[in-house]
C-alpha cells in the first residue's frame, strides 16, 4: 500500500488553533479520522460548528475518543476499524497521549498487523 509520511507536520497550539483545521484537512482529502481525548473536543465551544461545517463541504470525520493512556488493544481496534477504509487524514485533538495514538495509528493503518508484532518484530 503506498502512503505518504509527511516529516514536518504543521501543528497549531492554543486558543482558537482548532480554526485551522478545515483549511488544512482540505488539502488531504474528505475523509478523515479524529482521535480526541474523553472529552477535550465535546468541550470546545467550536466542535459542532466545526462539525457541521467539515459535513457541509462534503467531509467525513469520524470520530474515537481515548480515556488515558492508548494501550495496544485501543490501537489494533482502531486500526482494524478503519484499515482498508480510504482514511486521508488522521486529526489528533487532545493532549500528549491523544497525539501518540494518533502518530500510531496514522503508520499502522496502511499496514496489517497489530501494533505489539511490529513493536516485537519491526514488520
Amino acid at each position: 500500500m503506498n502512503f505518504k509520511l509527511l516529516l514536518t507536520p504543521e501543528i497549531y497550539f492554543g486558543v482558537g488553533a482548532v480554526s485551522h483545521l478545515p483549511r488544512v484537512m482540505q488539502r488531504f482529502g474528505a475523509k478523515s479520522l479524529w482521535i480526541t481525548g474523553g472529552a477535550s473536543f465535546d468541550n470546545l465551544h467550536q466542535s459542532r460548528e466545526l462539525q457541521s461545517y467539515m459535513n457541509s463541504q462534503g467531509m467525513d470525520c469520524s470520530i474515537e475518543r481515548l480515556s488515558g493512556e492508548p494501550s495496544t488493544l485501543f490501537i489494533d481496534t482502531i486500526a482494524e476499524k478503519y484499515r482498508g477504509m480510504g482514511i486521508d487524514c488522521i486529526v489528533s485533538v487532545g493532549g500528549g497521549s491523544v497525539i501518540d495514538a494518533g502518530k500510531t495509528l496514522s503508520a499502522l493503518l496502511g499496514v496489517e498487523g497489530s501494533v505489539g508484532r511490529i513493536i516485537v518484530t519491526g514488520k
